[in-house]
C-alpha cells in the first residue's frame, strides 16, 4: 500500500490478476477469506484462563443515553412477524426416462398454475 495506490490480488475465473490501483477505492473480499483458522493448543487454554466481562446498563449508564440502545434506540420496526408454514414431504420421481420426467414436472407446474 503506498500514499496514492495500492496492489491487490483479483480473482477471476481463469485464476488471479495482480492490479494496481488508484485509492480512493472500493475493495471487496470473497467468503474464502472469512474462514476461521483453527486455534493452536496453547490458544485454546489461554481463552479458557481470561475473564470475560460482563457489562450491563449499570456500568455503561455515563457513557450512554436511553434512546441508543433497547427499543427506543433500535432504527428497525416490525411490521409483523411469522412461522414459515411447514410442507409436506416432496415427491421423487425416479426410474424414468428424461422425457418421462420432464413430463411430469411440466404436468405438476400445469396443476399450480405456475404455467
Amino acid at each position: 500500500m503506498a500514499e496514492d495506490h495500492l496492489v491487490v490480488k483479483r480473482q477471476f475465473e481463469d485464476g488471479y490478476h495482480i492490479v494496481k490501483i488508484k485509492t480512493p477505492c472500493l475493495l471487496t473480499a470473497i467468503a474464502e477469506l472469512a474462514e476461521p483458522r483453527y486455534m493452536s493448543v496453547a490458544g485454546i487454554v489461554e481463552a479458557y484462563e481470561e475473564e470475560v466481562k460482563i457489562l450491563g446498563f449499570e456500568d455503561l449508564k455515563d457513557a450512554l443515553e436511553l434512546d441508543m440502545i433497547g427499543l427506543r434506540g433500535s432504527p428497525t420496526n416490525v411490521y409483523r412477524s411469522f412461522t414459515k408454514e411447514v410442507k409436506g414431504a416432496g415427491t421423487l420421481l425416479k426410474d424414468l426416462s428424461a422425457e418421462q420426467a420432464v413430463a411430469a414436472i411440466m404436468e405438476k407446474l400445469d396443476e399450480k398454475h405456475l404455467i
